[in-house]
């Protein structure tokens, strides 16, 4: 298989979080707890890019399946998260149905080409959700109002739970030959920043309305307006069409590269995993996945690769 760098790994890893952090409720909490979850996570990566899967999940059917269908239910929360915060204008124009298929269509099609394809993409789009990150900061600045920060534990428990690219940390551990450590702890500082970032522009920006908003970031686009009279919606809109994705395309290949250990000949996959995804995004409570994907991401990020270190080491002194 064609393997990645070590800045593609970084744009994968960091445009992931990028959709993550748009997708959660925004607390003042989450500007304190973001570098210890950071430091945290990046001492549980350390095993991780020591031991490569392939041959744990090649010689365990349980595991391999487990990671395959993990992979899974977080693309489908990621279509629940991108039904919920779709903007009733878009929702109102584009029929939910027809915005589905195409959505499918174009996952499909780009997961076929290759989860390599995928990370050279992902660098390119590091340009556009710069840009829109760099507009939405500058158009609510002027609504900005300093309020008062309190730490709270809860708030660093949901950022731990909801970092589900520790999982594909490990599982993409063996497609870097150099600078896997360079580059995830570039994806964590990156990410513990932009978290600050954006948690204080929401916050101070949106006021009373971030509390009794669903999804603040969607919010806050609203409000950011830094082009005066020209609206600055359509590259908001088109930069978190193109997060989803590249979030749902570096899913599905997770999924088919887990399985493909197993079964080379499954070229099935990059079709399958989507149809899948959107299935359970359509049938499942949006709170119940969230639910299950954070109920897997202890096993599937922590307690797999731990096992994986057992078993290598077992294997050299045998």
């Amino acid at each position: 298989m064609t393997r990645i760098n070590s800045g593609q790994l970084f744009a994968l890893l960091l445009l992931s979080s990028v959709w993550q952090i748009l997708c959660t409720p925004v607390q003042p909490q989450g500007i304190f707890w973001a570098i210890p979850v950071g430091l945290i996570q990046g001492l549980l990566c350390i095993p991780m890019l020591r031991h490569s899967p392939e041959s744990v999940l090649h010689r365990h059917p349980l595991l391999c399946y487990g990671m395959a269908f993990y992979c899974i239910v977080w693309g489908a929360r990621t279509m629940a998260q991108a039904a919920g915060a779709a903007p009733s204008r878009v929702t109102r124009d584009i029929p939910p149905a027809l915005a589905a298929l195409l959505l499918l269509v174009t996952v499909m099609h780009t997961a076929r080409r290759g989860l390599h394809v995928t990370a050279r993409s992902a660098v390119l789009l590091l340009i556009p959700a710069a840009l829109s990150v760099i507009l939405l900061c500058v158009g609510a600045w002027k609504r900005m109002d300093c309020p008062t920060f309190r730490a709270d534990p809860e708030s660093g428990l949901r950022s731990f739970f909801s970092a589900g690219e520790l999982a594909a940390v490990w599982l993409l551990a063996g497609q870097v030959r150099t600078g896997r450590g360079r580059a995830v702890a570039g994806w964590l500082l990156a990410r513990a920043l932009l978290c600050m970032l954006l948690t204080a522009v929401c916050i101070t920006a949106g006021g009373r309305l971030t509390a009794q908003a669903r999804y603040p970031y969607v919010m806050l686009a609203a409000l950011s307006q830094p082009m005066q009279g020209q609206r600055a919606d359509a590259l908001y809109l088109l930069a978190a069409v193109m997060l989803l994705v590249l979030q749902l395309t570096f899913l599905t290949g997770l999924c088919s590269r887990t399985l493909r250990l197993r079964h080379p000949e499954w070229h099935f996959v990059p079709a399958a995993a989507p149809a899948v995804m959107l299935l359970l995004a359509w049938q499942v409570p949006a709170g119940m996945l969230d639910a299950l994907a954070s109920g897997m991401l202890l096993p599937a990020a922590v307690l797999v690769p731990l096992y994986t270190g057992i078993f290598r080491n077992k294997e050299a002194v045998a």
